[in-house]
């Protein structure tokens, strides 16, 4: 094999790292100079025995364009080596995360129902993975899944079903297995340990770990149990992420303040009924911070419990929140019994009645003139202190003077469809990914490509971003977004009101409003309100992410007019 680190291949694609060696082939990391980039390329000698089958495979996977794939960039043959190129992703593969123990219930759900997503596009296309192993499941930097060798890595490994699809729900199920205990119930070879069994018979997760709820226990069972115990098979992978998306929302982690399934099932004790974990593996990522009804209360100090049967004067009724004034006289009638041991004094008797005394007329209308005076000033003082608190909150929120539409309240405005906006760009960036900006998910992500070197796209182009289309003409004054990464630079801008169509320049766009260094939940108050049907979040700087490269994840956008 002639492939070396500093080696160019298809005049662009410089090989750097060695990373792996499977089945024959070499896995290196390459930079591709012309996007500045990094890419994984598959080597192998144009002799082997699987050349022209990895060739094929790369060819019929590269028409599936799912985001969740690792996509096949080029596949060809040079100089005696076969080669195939596809995306790089920052990132930790599914087996490595469970090293650490296995995952939450939700998130394991969660993962496996991507992965289900995306094989069922490509199923849709008739294009099967066949080793879906926790090996070639990657959770990247960001929290997003990607899925790495459709059909390649079968082609590489020489692995051929009868009933592909079949094959590929079985993998869904041993992933969803393995994510819940971190066992692998077998199938294809794993870095995963192997499942547990009990005379010859796989356990399902709940007899492997403790508190594995029914539901999703009952996904395993319906894909890999012989026969099904509960439940109508699941043959398909679009059936499957049906069922995970249903199950996800019913899963809850309870006590809320911590994950009850964190032990791991490493080392297992024959019992009656199952098995019982007996090394608990600590797994990082599954504490949940505690909800705000289930803090603790601050410490008060607490005085001494009283024996009298009702509250002292300045104490707190156990029935009332209301506190009783304080007296300046002890008072007690006869008949009433007291606290206070001592004997109370007897009232005094009522004085007889007296007429009283004759009121002077002139002191009357003083006292309504002071009190009309002081009426007349709180009046005033209230109105002042409304108003003042009023622009406080407007300029709060971006509403005060010199803000636009300072005077109506902000209105969500309905985003109709977005589209991924790349004028400079060859083949546009991640297109199929743009919806996951409105579908409610800040799991989910529209992600820029990784650019090797320079924040401002590797020097290749001055922006990329998104256009959003509001369906007709309307008022605009807010744009939100929540941002993946730190140090994002965005602008946001609008086409003519009377535009028909987006336009295909973004100079063509009137900047409106800007953000630097932005990260996390950004709210972009627009200098003007402005009256549009397209927006353009355009992008001018990307964050950095590991390796030196630099990537834009944009998660959520919400518009307000």
């Amino acid at each position: 094999m002639t492939v070396e680190p500093g080696r160019q291949l298809a005049g662009r694609y410089r090989v750097e790292d060695l990373l792996a060696e499977r089945a024959g082939a070499r896995l290196w990391r390459a930079v591709d100079e012309v996007l500045r980039r990094s890419v994984a390329v598959d080597v192998l000698p144009s002799d082997a025995p699987r050349a022209s089958a990895l060739v094929q495979a790369a060819r019929r996977a590269a028409v599936v364009t799912d985001g969740r794939f690792l996509r096949v960039l080029d596949a060809a043959e040079e100089n005696g080596d076969v080669y195939v190129v596809r995306e790089w992703a920052p990132g930790e593969s599914l087996d490595l995360v469970l090293a650490g123990g296995p995952l939450t219930h939700r998130r394991a759900a969660w993962i496996v129902h991507e992965v289900a997503e995306a094989v069922s596009v490509a199923h849709s296309a008739g294009i099967y993975h066949l080793r879906l192993v926790p090996e070639n499941i990657l959770v990247t930097d960001t929290g997003g899944v990607k899925i790495i060798g459709l059909a390649t890595d079968a082609a590489l490994h020489g692995v051929k079903h009868a009933d592909a699809e079949a094959e590929d729900v079985r993998g869904l199920g041993r992933l969803l297995y393995a994510a819940l205990v971190a066992r692998w119930p077998g199938g294809p070879e794993c870095a995963v340990p192997t499942a547990p069994a009990e005379h010859g018979r796989l356990l399902r997760p709940a007899q492997v770990r403790a508190g594995v709820p029914r539901q999703v226990d009952e996904v395993c069972d319906r894909i890999l149990g012989e026969p099904p115990q509960k439940g109508e098979p699941l043959r398909h992978a679009s059936a499957v992420a049906a069922e995970l998306s249903a199950t996800a929302r019913l899963l809850t982690d309870s006590p809320p303040h911590r994950d009850p399934e964190a032990t791991a099932a490493a080392g297992f004790a024959a019992l009656t009924g199952g098995y019982e974990p007996t090394a608990p593996l600590h797994a990082p990522d599954q504490t949940l911070p505690p909800p705000r009804s289930l803090r603790p209360e601050p410490a008060v100090e607490r005085t001494p419990e009283r024996t009298a049967a009702y509250p002292r004067p300045g104490d707190e009724s156990p029935q009332s929140t209301r506190q009783m004034p304080a007296m300046t006289a002890p008072v007690a009638a006869p008949s009433q019994s007291s606290a206070d041991p001592s004997p109370a004094p007897l009232a005094a008797p009522p004085p007889a009645y007296q007429p009283p005394p004759s009121r002077d007329p002139s002191r009357v209308w003083m006292w309504v003139a002071v009190a009309a005076i002081v009426l007349a000033l709180a009046g005033v003082s209230f109105y002042l202190g409304f108003n003042s608190t009023g622009d406080e909150a407007n300029q709060a929120a971006g509403n005060g003077p010199g803000a636009a539409g300072a005077s109506e309240p902000v209105q969500p405005v309905n985003v109709a469809s977005v589209s991924a906006f790349d004028p400079f760009g060859e083949e546009g960036e991640n297109n199929e990914e743009a919806p996951l900006v409105l579908d409610g998910d800040p799991s989910t992500q529209w992600t820029t490509l990784s650019y090797q070197g320079d924040p401002q796209f590797g020097g290749l182009k001055p922006g990329l971003g998104l256009v959003l289309d509001l369906g007709q003409p309307r008022e605009v004054r807010r744009v939100t977004l929540d941002l993946g990464g730190s140090g994002t630079d965005l602008e946001v801008r609008a086409a003519p009101a009377g535009a028909g169509t987006a336009p295909a320049d973004p100079g063509d766009f009137a900047t409106v409003g800007t953000v630097s260094g932005a990260s996390g939940q950004t709210t972009v108050t627009l200098n003007r309100s402005v009256r549009s049907r397209y927006l353009l979040v355009w992008l001018t700087k990307l964050p950095p992410e590991s390796g030196g490269t630099f990537r834009g994840f944009v998660n959520e956008i919400t518009v307000a007019g």
